[in-house]
């Protein structure tokens, strides 16, 4: 879960037709995967609205209920809680 709460917007690319994920894991181990393709679509829905700059933080927390998006990263709480709801 840290590894994708760390992910910035650049860190989602596409390489031929495919979408690929690159995560950062502890050490400095970088791994490089392709995405499902449930996961392509869910991504590319999310980043036209939520529309990250590429060194921005791909999944932000949201701001109360307004539902706008902040600078600030998720933290594993917040995605337990997203996950629980």
């Amino acid at each position: 879960v840290g590894a994708v709460l760390k992910m910035r917007a650049e860190d989602v690319y596409v390489q031929g037709r495919r979408t690929w994920l690159r995560l950062h894991e502890k050490g400095g181990k970088r791994h490089e995967m392709p995405a499902h393709h449930l996961l392509d679509e869910y991504l590319d829905a999310y980043l036209k609205v939520a529309g990250p700059e590429p060194k921005e933080h791909l999944f932000r927390t949201a701001k109360g209920r307004t539902g706008q998006l902040t600078d600030d990263a998720m933290t594993q709480a917040d995605a337990y809680r997203m996950v629980r709801r």
